[in-house]
């Protein structure tokens, strides 16, 4: 009888050690990098392979179209204008053969015409990304400009980028994430009611969110569809956040490419987030806009955030280590568009004695404030430099897919495991890159700078410290290497530290031995406790030669 417990107990501790984790709830990045599709049941996300066959279709296809199309308008006899115009444009005006009668000479002179127009409408349609064209003639800009706005080539040029957008058949999917996203507002109210902050800022940041959409349009980065959607931009996985229309623009290629409901249900929680993100809530109209009390003083500006402690958890290192490029802090900048100079030149061409105070207004940053842009110590326009822009959105991302796509499929761990895999799958441009937990840099500027943290730990110290995703994927309750941001701790007195890109770990470090005996005297706890404790975070302390510390 003793022998036979004795077995029972044996085989079950054997039993409950042999039960380990599996490889991908620890480290997906290598998986969700990897080259393939991968049906997790809800979709797959098309393999670069597939999407490059599809996109050479379609550059051979519109490059053949707009020669056809641009010969076929040239030989039109009720169009004068057209080929007049294009003639003067390219410097055939005065070439013998296009002042010939001769039919043989007319139609060698049209064809050199739609040589350099299809040229130009191949560019405007497909982009020079994937056109890749021959070196360009010299033109006047000035002359191009006629071109442009002569009513047969723009027909022509829209009639091709909407033919080639409806090609990739994605109406479909733009009006499903359109049926989707009140059930996902509803559940980010929900959510951000369980946060412990201010409950006015709770309202402007709920009327924020319910105020947002999504776009009929394609992507764009501009001035409007028209001036710069290209074919470039639609083959090109991409989504963003007007923050001034309040619309989600899904460039037609990401809805393309992406059939998994993880990826898109994910991206579109992200958008929507970025309405409050640090540097996205503070613009608009003035009554639906958060107005931080201090925009000189970065750490204060962190201090009042409304998600403090969110930001401060997912500024730690053993977190996704939200950084920031500069060290120093000093951040008022100005952000002038093209459309305001293009304004100020009218009203100063119409005598508008009150030019130079609109162009200044116009041109002015959101309060300057330092999470949007920043200067160098030249006073130059450096771009964003805050992972936090990003980081917020992605946290809120985590928050809510898991529930979604639980309420809408059954699906199995292994299922669950590759639709995790999938919501990177197509961010993973350079794979040697994800294999680097720290991006530090030496020399890192603006221009290199990369809002979005390393996907290693956009995925491993992000995706996978989730509780609610280790469940479905099967995996122990905590990560072993990363913590989870909650973001349900109370805010007590949330002093900010900032990793930078440069040397953050030393810094930490070297800020640890000059004040590790005050920090725990002030708060009564380690700075480096897990995230459900109500801590106290170290405050970044005065430079001074002595604390700059080298990589």
């Amino acid at each position: 009888m003793k022998y036979f417990i004795f077995s029972i107990l044996l085989v079950g501790s054997y039993s409950f050690a042999q039960k380990k984790d599996h490889p991908h709830c620890n480290d997906m990045v290598r998986f969700s990098c990897a080259p393939g599709e991968y049906d997790d049941g809800t979709g797959k996300i098309k393999s670069d392979r597939e999407m490059r066959k599809k996109n050479q279709k379609l550059v051979q296809k519109y490059q053949e179209e707009s020669e056809k199309r641009v010969l076929a308008a040239l030989e039109n006899k009720d169009d004068v204008a057209f080929r007049e115009v294009a003639k003067a444009v390219l410097g055939l005006t005065h070439a013998d053969q296009c002042e010939s009668e001769d039919a043989e000479q007319i139609e060698k002179c049209n064809h050199n015409l739609a040589e350099g127009l299809s040229t130009l409408v191949e560019k405007e349609v497909l982009g020079d990304a994937l056109m890749k064209p021959e070196p360009g003639r010299v033109q006047s800009i000035q002359e191009l400009s006629f071109l442009r706005k002569n009513e047969t080539y723009e027909k022509i040029v829209k009639d091709l980028k909407t033919s080639a957008g409806k090609e990739l058949k994605i109406k479909k999917k733009r009006a499903k994430l359109k049926k989707e996203l009140p059930n996902i507002k509803k559940k980010m109210l929900a959510r951000i009611d369980s946060m412990p902050i201010d409950e006015d800022h709770k309202k402007l940041i709920k009327k924020r969110i319910l105020i947002t959409s999504i776009a009929d349009e394609d992507c764009q980065f501009g001035q409007g569809p028209d001036k710069t959607r290209t074919l470039a931009s639609i083959v090109t996985p991409n989504a963003h956040l007007d923050p001034e229309s309040h619309k989600i623009f899904f460039c037609n290629s990401f809805l393309d490419r992406n059939e998994s409901e993880f990826s898109l249900i994910f991206t579109l929680v992200h958008e929507l987030a970025h309405t409050i993100d640090p540097c996205t809530i503070s613009i608009g109209p003035r009554d639906l806009t958060f107005d931080f009390s201090d925009y000189k003083d970065m750490a204060k500006m962190q201090r009042e955030y409304p998600f403090a402690t969110l930001l401060s958890c997912l500024r730690e290192e053993n977190s996704i280590t939200a950084k920031r490029l500069d060290e120093d802090h000093e951040m008022t900048a100005e952000k002038k568009s093209e459309k305001a100079i293009e304004e100020y030149n009218q009203d100063l061409s119409s005598g508008d004695p009150k030019a130079a105070e609109k162009l200044k207004e116009k041109t002015k940053a959101p309060k300057d404030n330092p999470f949007c842009i920043t200067k160098d110590r030249n006073g130059k326009i450096q771009g964003p430099v805050d992972q936090a822009i990003e980081a917020i959105p992605d946290w809120f991302a985590m928050e809510l897919t898991p529930d979604i796509i639980a309420e809408k499929f059954n699906l199995s761990e292994a299922q669950y495991r590759i639709g995790y895999s999938n919501v990177y799958r197509d961010s993973c441009v350079d794979t040697q890159s994800t294999r680097n937990e720290s991006m530090d840099t030496k020399d890192s500027s603006a221009k290199e700078f990369d809002t979005h943290s390393d996907v290693y730990k956009r995925i491993n110290a992000m995706i996978l410290t989730n509780p609610k995703v280790r469940k479905q994927m099967g995996c122990s309750e905590q990560h072993p290497k990363y913590i989870y941001c909650s973001g349900d701790r109370k805010v007590t007195d949330v002093k900010v530290q900032y990793p930078s890109t440069n040397s953050f770990k030393n810094s930490r470090i070297e800020r640890n031995k000059t004040k590790g005996k005050d920090d725990k005297a002030e708060s009564g706890s380690d700075s480096t406790q897990a995230e459900d404790q109500s801590v106290q975070i170290p405050s970044l302390p005065p430079k001074t030669d002595k604390q700059e510390v080298q990589p």
